[in-house]
């Protein structure tokens, strides 16, 4: 993994996995990058926090009913997702995996997909 400011992260391609990043604390969970837009001032991404829902269901209704009744939602992948937000600045890290370390989050995964849930 490696840390990186903002400028240079909005020029990464589409595809990078990143967490945003304080000294010594992720503030997200891992996200891929979408595109770069306005001139590299915003992008797009999608984490692994949303969750489809049928039209008439919000999200955070969506939420609530898998807190308290035991709902399932398939998990929703979304790049319309603007990344840019009002806390972001030149100053803003980015920790990026490198390819070795999305392989290893694979593995993991892929390791575990058969354990009983």
């Amino acid at each position: 993994m490696r840390i990186v400011k903002y400028p240079e992260f909005v020029k990464l391609p589409a595809g990078t996995v990143f967490c945003k990043f304080e000294p010594l604390l992720f503030t997200t969970g891992i996200c891929v990058k979408g595109e770069s837009y306005n001139d590299g001032i915003s992008y797009n991404y999608t984490d692994f926090t949303s969750v489809e829902t049928p039209d008439q269901i919000r999200q955070d209704d969506a939420f609530w009913n898998m807190v308290d009744k035991g709902s399932s939602y398939p998990l929703e992948i979304d790049f319309d997702r603007d990344g840019k937000d009002v806390s972001d600045s030149e100053d803003s890290l980015f920790v990026i995996y490198e390819k070795d370390d999305v392989q290893k989050v694979i593995d993991v995964l892929s390791q575990n997909i058969e354990a009983k849930w």
